[in-house]
């Protein structure tokens, strides 16, 4: 089972879980839907979660319209990865309104990477080259690396036998692209330890420790960076966003090593992802379409693992990291998702991962985005904005918003894509939603005393970049070797 097998690898227990509890960011709000009973409003979410699906044209596929203008598709699986870092409750859906405080965290609610690190070599030593000393006792195991009868495949995930992943977490291998983008990040830790071992990178301090040690923080803190300074503005409003960072957090302000996770962010803010991801994809030379439903069977409990070599990422496709070649957009912030969504493989009923985060929100015990808004003194979206499509028309779900009172009484997930779609068209969050990332992000940066921004707020990148103030996705890219780009070759050009 996946908590088996973090348990297994990272060494947590529900007594030991280092963040593990959640809790409120605005204690004391109401619940959304109180007062209404549960099988009632159980069957109102269902019906709206049902109707949230992306209109399609003849052959099946979305119109485009509902494409990002500007935002790479690899955001939406870096998002993933970056919830997977600081968030795992493995319980079932719940069938009522739960207590949080009974849910554990089976993870650091810290941006440490300890989906990808474990808790180092000394405890999560399965992750890792060497048991022992020696040059290459701190690199991380890859595909390549890994002896006997365990699976070799080069740019895959490395594997037990019947292809179980030998990751910090199982998850990182739901489908393709987070897969691959987690295989991305085992080549850069060992890179940056590498350059670190032989000398061509310079290490950040403090002084004292191992390489592995050095090459952990180092990787960290580029992590950091990009988490707040790359993939943060481009999906948040960035006056919000800087206000945070200027003037510390307003509403999420846990003790140093005290950090909890936020439900307003992890069961509604940060489900934003959802809403990026799309149908098809041109994945690389030989799979210029290819469909969300092959991306989920490229996996452990999809079961077409290994990782065929014609199936690797051109990562060129999925970040802008060569100008001359066109990149996949994300689907636009909005209230809606694509079919592939809707049907989700191997899932307990219901399928459908709106209908999924509308009862888990409720089950939660979420505020109302109305609530929310005006806790943090902000306009809330009028009754008829929550109603209309960007054209001033009723909007498809419309039948089942009003008759169920969510027009003024809306469930926090729904409101915060909705206000996205009435502030942005989609492009970028509200001021709901940007608020809830931005506080939730600089709070748990600030409450980890090994952050960049604890120990050195006016730090700035040092590893390769084109800018010498900034470090993205595409620098991190471009910085690891020739073949990780694009394994398979070619494909170049438009889409």
């Amino acid at each position: 089972m996946v908590e088996g097998l973090s348990q297994l690898v990272l060494g947590y227990t529900p007594a030991t879980v280092p963040g593990g509890r959640f809790g409120f960011m605005f204690p004391g709000l109401p619940a959304q839907g109180e007062g209404v009973p549960g099988e009632t409003i159980r069957g109102w979410l269902a019906s709206l979660g049902a109707a949230l699906r992306d209109d399609v044209d003849a052959t099946g596929k979305p119109f485009p319209a509902g494409d990002h203008p500007s935002l790479p598709a690899g955001y939406t699986y870096l998002g993933q990865f970056i919830d997977h870092d600081l968030t795992f409750d493995p319980t079932a859906l719940p069938d009522g309104v739960i207590d949080i405080s009974s849910l554990v965290n089976f993870r650091s609610a810290a941006l440490d990477l300890d989906c990808l690190l474990g808790l180092g070599p000394s405890v999560s030593s399965v992750l890792y080259e060497g048991r022992s000393a020696g040059p290459q006792a701190g690199r991380l195991r890859t595909a390549e690396s890994l002896q006997g009868n365990l699976q070799v495949v080069a740019h895959d995930l490395p594997r037990l036998p019947g292809g179980t992943p030998l990751i910090g977490d199982r998850r990182n291998d739901e489908n393709l692209a987070v897969g691959q983008l987690h295989t991305a990040f085992l080549t850069f830790f060992n890179t940056v330890y590498d350059g670190l071992l032989s000398g061509t990178l310079a290490d950040i301090g403090p002084a004292g420790g191992t390489i592995g040690d050095k090459a952990s923080r180092l990787v960290r803190w580029h992590y950091q960076w990009i988490v707040l300074r790359d993939f943060l503005p481009r999906i948040i409003e960035t006056p919000i966003l800087d206000a945070v960072i200027v003037n510390g957090p307003q509403y999420y302000r846990p003790q140093p090593g005290q950090a909890y996770m936020p439900v307003e962010f992890a069961g509604a803010a940060f489900r934003l992802g959802h809403s990026m991801v799309r149908e098809r994809y041109h994945w690389n030379s030989n799979f210029r379409d290819a469909t969300l439903a092959q991306l989920f069977g490229f996996s452990s409990s999809g079961g077409a693992v290994p990782v065929p070599s014609n199936w690797f990422a051109n990562w060129n496709r999925l970040f802008e990291i060569d100008g001359q070649v066109a990149v996949n957009r994300s689907r636009r912030l909005d209230q809606y998702t694509v079919p592939g969504l809707h049907q989700l493989p191997d899932v307990p009923s219901p399928g459908s991962l709106a209908v999924r985060n509308l009862l888990r929100g409720w089950s939660w015990g979420l505020p109302s985005g109305q609530s929310v808004a005006n806790c943090l003194q902000l306009t809330a979206l009028r009754p008829d904005q929550i109603l209309t499509d960007p054209g001033g028309q009723l909007s498809k779900e419309a039948q089942f918003v009003e008759p169920f009172n969510f027009h003024v009484d809306t469930p926090l997930w729904y409101y915060i894509l909705k206000e996205s779609e009435v502030y942005h068209l989609g492009e970028r969050l509200g001021p709901v939603g940007s608020t809830i990332l931005a506080e939730a992000f600089v709070g748990l940066l600030l409450a980890d005393a090994e952050s960049y921004l604890s120990q050195n707020p006016g730090w700035l990148p040092v590893l390769p970049r084109q800018n010498d103030d900034q470090f993205t996705m595409a620098d991190l890219f471009r910085f690891l070797p020739g073949e990780a780009l694009n394994p398979v070759g070619g494909d170049t050009g438009p889409l």
